[in-house]
């Protein structure tokens, strides 16, 4: 995502995301705002435009992976619609060798699609 500026210099970039389609459900891998972009609501626009994406493919639902100790995150997916239902223990790997727990969250978009119409 690029963020218009006011002074007529180039846009800049503010943030992306990455999710992956299969037949009936997609995975979100990432979801990324720049510092500065933050708690501007890039991170929701973003998400809402994903899921719309992934409902024009057919996708009835979207799974992610977040951090245990990410409560931010969690918050915002929660928020977002997003229900915890599966812990991973040792999911993500540190560069120091160590494990840290994660997260599944899963949101079903079959009801915002009959929304939708």
């Amino acid at each position: 995502a690029y963020v218009p500026t006011t002074n007529g210099a180039a846009d800049e970039f503010a943030g992306f995301g990455i999710m992956q389609y299969e037949l009936d459900h997609a995975h979100l891998n990432l979801l990324a705002v720049v510092p500065n972009y933050r708690r501007r609501g890039i991170a929701q626009e973003l998400l809402r435009w994903l899921e719309k994406t992934a409902m024009v493919a057919g996708v009835d639902t979207v799974a992610l992976e977040v951090r245990a100790v990410n409560t931010p995150a969690r918050t915002f997916y929660r928020q977002a619609g997003y229900q915890e239902n599966q812990y991973l223990r040792h999911y993500y790997r540190t560069p120091d060798g160590k494990t840290e727990a994660a997260y599944r969250m899963r949101r079903s978009l079959r009801e915002q699609r009959f929304r939708a119409k």
